[in-house]
């Protein structure tokens, strides 16, 4: 999963903010039973 998309997410737009939420809702919806980890940027979901 990549974690590292703050520093490049504004040069996407609206796009970029959207990928970020597809990538939590993707990665919680895999019911892994293990903490998924993303780096904090403020449009992160706060259970990611």
């Amino acid at each position: 999963i990549e974690n590292e998309y703050g520093n490049i997410e504004d040069s996407y737009g609206k796009g970029g903010k959207e990928y970020v939420k597809w990538a939590a809702r993707m990665a919680l919806g895999q019911d892994a039973g293990v903490p998924w980890v993303m780096c904090r940027q403020n449009d992160a979901p706060e259970n990611v």
